[in-house]
């Protein structure tokens, strides 16, 4: 499978198209779920679909939110990722940067048709969630954003980032400990990282506490005995 840089990207749009298409206008083409752009990998990390840890090597397609904040800070701790054929999902937990995300060229020949209509894209902080729209890129990207629009693929990639984060400083999921009284505990701590921070955690939202509760409920952490 044929990859691009955004910037070699953007040169063969130019080529083909006959006039001048920045690399902002197909990461905007990303964000909104038009386009497909993935970045590299290479390690162990979560399988959200099979509930397993496993190795991985190769590119995985970033959600659209994960663009949206590498669009607006340069960089993502990478929570959501989906395999080429858009059936798994995965969260490798390592940070990638505009630099690094990757055009596969099929897609992008795809969407080119479709370019002329479009105006040069802004940059925008609305949620990424509301314009992940399947459009006229079609095939694999309609599978990818309909996979991202499922509720147990969202849940999935919520559940890890909390788990992750349980972990991060060395507490043990199956044993938190419990609050000192009048102090602030583990779940409180994690909330502070995660909400408004993570983009699965919007910061005016109730999904962290439902997402905690799940957790719970499946007997994914529990309080030291």
């Amino acid at each position: 499978m044929s990859y691009l840089t955004l910037t070699e990207a953007a040169a063969y749009a130019s080529r083909v198209k006959g006039f001048t298409v920045e690399s902002a206008s197909l990461l905007r083409a990303g964000v909104h779920g038009l386009l497909l752009i993935a970045a590299s990998f290479n390690g162990l990390m979560r399988n959200l679909t099979a509930h397993t840890n496993e190795e991985y090597v190769g590119l995985l397609v970033l959600a659209p939110s994960e663009l949206l904040t590498i669009e607006t800070e340069g960089q993502s701790r990478i929570t959501g990722a989906f395999g080429l054929d858009g059936k798994a999902a995965y969260s490798p937990q390592v940070i990638r940067t505009l630099a690094q995300l990757r055009v596969i060229v099929s897609d992008l020949d795809k969407f080119l048709p479709s370019l002329e209509s479009l105006d040069t894209p802004q940059a925008t902080t609305a949620p990424a969630a509301t314009m992940a729209e399947p459009g006229a890129a079609g095939g694999l990207a309609d599978s990818v954003v309909g996979e991202l629009k499922k509720p147990a693929q969202r849940f999935a990639v919520q559940e890890a980032a909390i788990l992750d984060a349980i972990r991060e400083p060395g507490y043990d999921p199956m044993e938190l400990p419990k609050n000192a009284p009048g102090k602030p505990g583990v779940k409180a701590a994690i909330r502070a990282n995660l909400v408004g921070k993570n983009p699965v955690f919007p910061k005016d939202g109730s999904q962290f506490e439902k997402a905690w509760e799940r957790l719970r409920s499946n007997g994914e952490i529990a309080d030291k005995s």
